[in-house]
This record gives structure tokens, C-alpha cells and sequence, in this order.
């Protein structure tokens, strides 16, 4: 049937900027396509074209991996979505073990690491047991969570809603999914939007590249006059105090909480806060109260790392499935013993795998994609996890791409309402000539912590 047909529930967001209204369907799914046994329901919501332009559908493929999509079409998505649908039905799905698809893989638990313990490997060792556990919990069949399984997922909801070709708009571990739908089934591809890439052989990130976004947030700071004055050099700060801190751990109290702290735990705090134009903020702000010689911000940066909320199987399991090519990983161990942050880029990982045990998927799907597709790249210069790197890489394998680079842009900023940028996209969705652009975001503004 068409997407517009009369399938499925009523379903109707309501936002401050409007209301949408689709039908909410499932579909099951093989567990193991091509096998007999368990099946897997997911869970989309069609949303029909305001004008019915007769455009492909629009299949949107959120990141995470894990992220839910339906509950979440709010806010900046939700401003992106009534652009998007203007000219062409979308698709919103959860997949499979996300949000409304069935079963769940969330064992809904927190970390319980203790405060004092230290050291990166010590740190992966507490969190791959508490993870084996949940594992268990959940009973999830990790094998059931892979990439090329997804694949199939989106096929499946291609042929349930009647669409001949789709176009695809993925964002993060979304164009690692939408890369490998590419490769599998390109006569069914009408063309994509990649924002914030991760390609075929990016899940394990590079502390090389790690170096070079702290190059960058350095001068960002450099630009900033009050900020620079007491931060002159990001990058030399950043090494001074994990250096320090390798040879005398210390005690921080949190209101009679006492958070012990190594240079290995200063690595992952950082680590998770140089992707995003907020967190970057947040990470100059704990540095200026570190020269002072109170280290509380990387304190509470710490205190939450240890209490994480879990994730879910799948996300776990997709990401251990997809791991990295032997060239990749010799290349991390190369970087990492001198990089800034080592390897703190990609804790857990790998050692959290150890608690699923989920088969690889094989080198051949680590291979670069070579299409002749139509793909438009969307890419931030202050991206700490997808780098413009990543972009550049996989463009090199479409002849037929073009480029949007957003200058100030974090990870999150690629998947919200960006001034200028749906524009960019809904004319390339349309099929109109669209040359590479530039966009940019006004200056990161440092707050006096």
C-alpha cells in the first residue's frame, strides 16, 4: 500500500510549532532474515506529503545506535520534519530493539562503579560485568542486532509501504546504517542525506583525530580574549593535568561524596565532552576551575560516568558487530599511546563487547561504498565524534555528491534546525542542482565559570 493510504493508528505530535499527523503501523520481521524462528516487531509512523508530490518516500534513520525516533519527534526535529514532508510522505521508525519495536533490549539500570576506582582498564572491567548482566536480564539474542540485520528492516518497511525507491536521511550511526542499506539494495535508492557521518569502518573512533579536535576547540578558545587569558594553550592544559594526575590520583568531596580521580578518568570525562558546542562550554568551564586548583567540574563529570544510565543491547551489540577493520585497529593502537586522551575516545570499547559477544559482521562490510547514488554530506567543523574527515573519506566513493560544511557546528547540531540547512536538503531531495556549501553557526560563547 502507499504511505498515504488509511493504515495503521492515527498518530499526531503536537508541538509549539504545529501539529503532524500519520499513522502508526508495525510490521514483523524475521529476527534472522532467511531463517525460521523468532521475529522481531517494529514500529513507523507514515507521514504523509502535505501536496502529494508523488516524490519518493523519505525514510528517516536516526543515530545511536539505539535512539528512538517516534517519541522524540519533537523540538528542532519536529521543525525538520514539517519541512521535510512538505514535498514528500516520511517514514519515522524505531528500530529493532528500540523505543516501540518489540521486544525491548533496555535492562533500565544505571553503572554502579565505585567512586575510588581507577585506571581505564579497571573502569572497562566494571562496566562489562555490570553489562553481562544485563544481558542476561534482558535475554535479548545479541546475534539478533547487527547493521546488515537492520538493513533488511528497512527493505521490509520499503515493501510494506509500497514505495518502489525510497530516498534515506540518516544522521550518526544512521549513515552507517543508510551506507549499508546503499550497498545491499542501490536499485531501491532514490538518494541520501548523511549528516554526521560514521562510514563503514568509523565505529571505532581515532585519537588522532581526538588530537585534532582539541587543536581545534583550542583555537576556538584562542578567539575568545577573557577566555584565552586563562587558557593561552587548551591543548597543553588538557596534558599537563592528566599527566599530573597519572602520577598522584586525588580526592575530590562532593558534598561528603568523596570521587577519586586519575589521569585515565580525566581522559574519558573529556573525551565525552568534545562533540557538542554545550559540552565543549562545559569542558572549558571545568579547565578555568582546574587552574584554580578545584577540579569539582571533572568531579561531577566523573560522578556520572560511574552512575551512566545502561544502554541497550542492541546498542552495544550493533556497535561490537560492525568494530574495526585490522587496518583501523592497528592504527588506534599506533595513535593512541601518544595522543592527548589515548584511547579515552572510545571507552568502553572494545572491552565492553566481552559482555555480548556478538559475531562480527566481516571485513567485506567494512569495505568503502562505492555508489553512484546521489548523496549530500552534512558535516560540522566542531564535530568531536563524525569529524569532516569521516565525510570527506566516504564522499570519495560517490560520483555523484556534494557537500554541506557547517562551520561551529557540534555532532547534535546536525540532526536539528540549522539556519539555511533544510533548505540545502529539501532542494536536493527535490532534485535540483545543489553545489557544496558553506553554513556557519554564530561564535561559541564561553560562560565565566
Amino acid at each position: 500500500m502507499a504511505p498515504g493510504d488509511d493504515v495503521g493508528e492515527p498518530f499526531t505530535v503536537r508541538d509549539g510549532a504545529g501539529t503532524l499527523s500519520g499513522r502508526l503501523r508495525t510490521l514483523t520481521v524475521p529476527a534472522d532474515p532467511g531463517l525460521p524462528g523468532d521475529s522481531i516487531v517494529l514500529s513507523f509512523v507514515v507521514f504523509p506529503s502535505a501536496n502529494d508530490a508523488g516524490a519518493p518516500p523519505l525514510i528517516l534513520v536516526s543515530g545511536g545506535p539505539g535512539n528512538p525516533s517516534i517519541d522524540e519527534i519533537r523540538g528542532d526535529r519536529f521543525s525538520d520534519l514539517a519541512a521535510l514532508s512538505q514535498g514528500r510522505d516520511v517514514v519515522v521508525f524505531d528500530q529493532r530493539g528500540t523505543g516501540r519495536s518489540d521486544p525491548s533490549t533496555s535492562c533500565g539500570r544505571r553503572f554502579d562503579v565505585p567512586l575510588d576506582l581507577l585506571g581505564a582498564s579497571s573502569l572497562a572491567g566494571a562496566f562489562t560485568a555490570q553489562f553481562r548482566d544485563c544481558v542476561a536480564d534482558t535475554g535479548a539474542e545479541v546475534d539478533h542486532y547487527t547493521t546488515p540485520k537492520s538493513v533488511s528492516d528497512i527493505e521490509a518497511i520499503r515493501v510494506a509501504i509500497g514505495a518502489d525507491r525510497v530516498a534515506l536521511d540518516g544522521f550518526s550511526y544512521g549513515t552507517h546504517l543508510t551506507l549499508a542499506y546503499v550497498r545491499a539494495f542501490p536499485e531501491r535508492v532514490d538518494r541520501v542525506v548523511l549528516r554526521g557521518i560514521e562510514g563503514p569502518d568509523h565505529t571505532w573512533k581515532l585519537p588522532g583525530a581526538v588530537d585534532a579536535q582539541l587543536a581545534r576547540i583550542a583555537q576556538v578558545v584562542l578567539d575568545d580574549p577573557a577566555t584565552s587569558a586563562v587558557i593561552p594553550d587548551l591543548v597543553h592544559t588538557v596534558d599537563s593535568l592528566t599527566s599530573a594526575l597519572d602520577s598522584i590520583p586525588i580526592e575530590v568531596d562532593l558534598s561528603g561524596q568523596p570521587v577519586h580521580l586519575d589521569g585515565d578518568l580525566i581522559r574519558i570525562v573529556i573525551a565525552n565532552l568534545i562533540g557538542d558546542r554545550d559540552d565543549i562550554s562545559s569542558l572549558v568551564a571545568a579547565l578555568e576551575l582546574a587552574i584554580a586548583g578545584d577540579l569539582s567540574g571533572f568531579a561531577l563529570g566523573a560522578l556520572a560516568l560511574k552512575t551512566l544510565d545502561m544502554p541497550r543491547v542492541m546498542t552495544v551489540a550493533m556497535d561490537c558487530a560492525s568494530g574495526a577493520s585490522t587496518g583501523r585497529r592497528d592504527q588506534i593502537a599506533v595513535e593512541a599511546p601518544t595522543a592527548v586522551l589515548r584511547d579515552a575516545i572510545n571507552f568502553p570499547y572494545p572491552r565492553l563487547c566481552d559482555a555480548v559477544e556478538v559475531a562480527d559482521v566481516g571485513n567485506s562490510f567494512r569495505d568503502p561504498v562505492v555508489s553512484d547514488v546521489p548523496a549530500l554530506f552534512v558535516s560540522g567543523t566542531l564535530d568531536g565524534r563524525t569529524p569532516v574527515a569521516n565525510a570527506i573519506e566516504v564522499a570519495a566513493g560517490f560520483s555523484r555528491s556534494r557537500s554541506v560544511v557547517i562551520d561551529g557546528a557540534g555532532h547534535a547540531a546536525l540532526d536539528s534546525e540549522v539556519s539555511g540547512l533544510n533548505d540545502v536538503i529539501i532542494r536536493f531531495l527535490d532534485g535540483e542542482a545543489v553545489g557544496s556549501v558553506e553554513l556557519s553557526l554564530p561564535p561559541l560563547q564561553f560562560v565565566r565559570p
